[in-house]
């Protein structure tokens, strides 16, 4: 669910969580997500609806001169936790093929962590890229979809090290 607001309404509506990062609002533990720029905010609004794929609360905040998201976290049970662990330990294996874990749907993080890396070397059109990039091509891997952000690094050393960071 995606939820539209003022930082001012923001706070009257809101209480402080856990971390200085957190915030408890309609019942709901949400964490700081990333910061657009005012004029990103199809972009940001991209990223919220892609986080709310995930039946998540999804804040997009509107400050002074920037937008801010919120986005719903969940406890993680004990057997998630063990889960997620074994899948690690499987992709570290030596007989692991490498691109194994990159042969992997696009999920939000993976999502996230390609805007910020191509951010610091393209600048903040990288949100409107990764955003037109990903719902271009539905259900691309994250290997593809890598590939396709590296092609519109102008610097081809560049593009190389982006490629390495993320699919390394």
């Amino acid at each position: 669910m995606l939820l539209y607001t003022t930082r001012e309404k923001l706070e009257l509506q809101s209480t402080p969580g856990n971390a200085s990062s957190q915030i408890i609002f309609q019942d709901k533990l949400l964490t700081r997500g990333p910061d657009f720029a005012k004029n990103l905010k199809e972009a940001a609004i991209g990223f919220c609806k892609l986080y709310s794929q995930s039946k998540s609360l999804c804040l997009l905040v509107e400050n002074s001169s920037y937008l801010s998201i919120w986005k719903e976290e969940f406890k993680k049970d004990a057997k998630s936790k063990q889960n997620k662990q074994t899948q690690k330990e499987k992709l570290a294996t030596p007989t692991a093929n490498p691109l194994q874990g990159n042969d992997l749907p696009v999920n939000l993080e993976f999502f996230a962590r390609c805007q910020q890396e191509l951010t610091e070397l393209i600048g903040p059109i990288a949100a409107v890229i990764c955003k037109e990039t990903f719902y271009d091509n539905p259900g691309m891997k994250q290997i593809e979809f890598v590939k396709a952000l590296a092609e519109e690094i102008s610097c081809s050393g560049k593009a190389m090290e982006f490629e390495k960071r993320l699919l390394s």
